[in-house]
């Protein structure tokens, strides 16, 4: 068949890294994409007369789309517990916002932790169908939680193993990708304890148990103590924050192949940004006393990372920053944000790296994220499925 030059884009890059691992040729390559996969990759000379269209990004470094793993999309930082309370269109306008900004840091998928009466399946068909322009989202719903345990405002809230049971077979029931529990209390709560085990070793059993028993992988709220071993008793899927992880419980996680989601840049910004209630603001500048030895310790264990914003909205590249600052290195950094996420999501078959046959998710930042990793926030063109974004554009469509 022959192809319609129409639908084929050439992409110049000045650098490319591929996402897989390998620093990859440094010199000027051109990356074929065709509908909404890449179709070819070579060097400048292989593509001399090539028909198609051509994106000049041969100032920038092009890299695979960003993967934030752990974001809320309708909360923004400050009294968390006053936004939850707010109308669910209020909620949705926040959203729509807030994909635009993810966009604009170069994320092209996004796993939506918890939300309130489907914001998030409605921000994800929104998506899909080109109703408003945002990353591809992979959603766990609204998190399952004790009654008055932390984000009740967003979640289900649930008591013994029945209800926890009938909780996740609701969320099934919605269609959600990811089951989201929450075992310790959090930072963004009053009265909360991010050290306390909030629920009973019998509820994250048969949390656990039902969601797999239904094909969902379980990610679970999680800063320490002894709910991550009753969890990885259970057979946890991944731990959203671990700030608080023991050495034994970092190996066990190493060694079963549980995920560590980090989520520090939030917890930077929350202990020093305006508006933010006091109790929290101590409460995130005791996470960060705490999590720059945890990244050490799950580096030096093997643990298999991803990393998310949380309510930093589209600012993956602080969570790379805060690996290289631990002690990975650029590449591990840059893998963390792209592969290893696509990994967790089960996607890495389509999407994570920049190779033949997967989905055109590229984007081009100024300067080189392998020399200082602060280039990576420094996004200058992000194409998602084959389509080129443009950057700091409305967050609506011109039409449905």
């Amino acid at each position: 068949m022959v192809s319609d030059a129409a639908s084929v884009r050439l992409i110049h890059c000045g650098r490319l890294i591929d996402g897989t691992g390998d620093q990859g040729d440094p010199g000027p390559q051109v990356i074929r994409v065709e509908g909404e996969r890449i179709t070819a990759i070579g060097p400048v000379m292989d593509f001399d007369g090539a028909a198609g269209e051509r994106i000049d990004w041969g100032r920038y470094t092009v890299l695979p789309g960003y993967i934030d793993t752990h974001d809320h999309l309708h909360i923004m930082l400050g009294d968390a517990e006053a936004q939850g309370h707010l109308p669910e269109h209020e909620l949705i306008l926040t959203a729509v916002r807030n994909c635009r900004v993810m966009l604009d840091g170069g994320i092209t998928t996004m796993r939506e932790m918890c939300a309130r009466g489907g914001v998030d399946r409605a921000i994800r068909g929104a998506i899909a169908d080109g109703r408003i322009v945002g990353p591809r989202i992979v959603t766990a719903g609204s998190g399952i939680m004790r009654t008055g345990g932390h984000f009740w405002y967003n979640g289900l809230e649930a008591d013994g193993p029945e209800a926890w049971r009938a909780a996740v077979r609701s969320q099934v029931k919605a269609q959600v990708d990811w089951i989201k529990i929450f075992i310790t209390g959090g930072v963004a709560d009053r009265g909360s304890d991010p050290q306390r085990c909030d629920v009973t070793r019998e509820e994250i059993q048969a949390g656990i148990d039902e969601a797999h028993r239904l094909g969902r992988p379980v990610s679970a709220h999680l800063y320490g103590g002894i709910g991550v071993d009753w969890a990885l008793d259970a057979g946890l899927d991944a731990v959203e924050h671990g700030t608080f992880l023991t050495a034994e419980q970092l190996r066990r996680m190493s060694d079963q192949g549980t995920w560590l989601v980090a989520t520090v840049g939030i917890m930077e910004l929350g202990s020093i940004a305006p508006g933010v209630p006091e109790e929290f603001a101590r409460k995130f500048a005791l996470v960060m006393e705490h999590y720059p030895q945890t990244l050490r310790l799950a580096r030096e264990h093997g643990v298999r990372v991803a990393v998310g914003t949380d309510l930093r909205h589209g600012r993956l590249d602080v969570e790379m920053r805060h690996l290289v600052n631990a002690g990975y290195s650029e590449l591990q950094a840059i893998r963390a944000a792209t592969l290893s996420g696509a990994e967790l999501l089960g996607l890495a078959d389509q999407i994570g790296s920049v190779v033949v046959d997967k989905v055109a998710d590229i984007i081009a930042v100024e300067g080189d994220p392998l020399v200082d990793i602060r280039h990576a926030g420094n996004v200058r063109g992000v194409m998602k499925a084959g389509v080129e974004q443009a950057i700091n554009a409305p967050a609506f469509t011109s039409s449905p």
